[in-house]
């Protein structure tokens, strides 16, 4: 009975650790894509959102 024990409280274990990974992993990501959307807004010549919504569309 004990082996059972052990190994449910094993596969308890694991199963948190993979989601405080894939959690971690996600919170990563998260940050990765909000500072580089943050740097190319610094990064405009000009700060004219709407030209360059405008120009996108030209394009298209």
């Amino acid at each position: 009975m004990s082996d059972i024990g052990v190994t449910l409280t094993q596969e308890t274990v694991g199963i948190n650790a993979r989601h405080v990974l894939v959690l971690t992993q996600s919170l990563t990501g998260f940050a990765i894509q909000l500072l580089g959307g943050i740097f190319g807004a610094l990064s405009l010549p000009d700060w004219n959102f709407n030209y360059l919504l405008q120009r996108d569309a030209v394009r298209n």
